[in-house]
């Protein structure tokens, strides 16, 4: 469960947990990224 720490968090994926608690490194990040219309 521990094999990625911070891999995940660094790593552009989008995933249904990362929109119920969005970082905040990757919070502008994701705004822009959702704004732009996904990667």
């Amino acid at each position: 469960m521990d094999d990625r720490p911070a891999t995940e968090e660094t790593k552009p994926k989008f995933t249904p947990k990362s929109f119920e608690f969005i970082p905040k490194l990757r919070d502008k990040k994701v705004t822009i990224c959702l704004v732009s219309g996904g990667p």
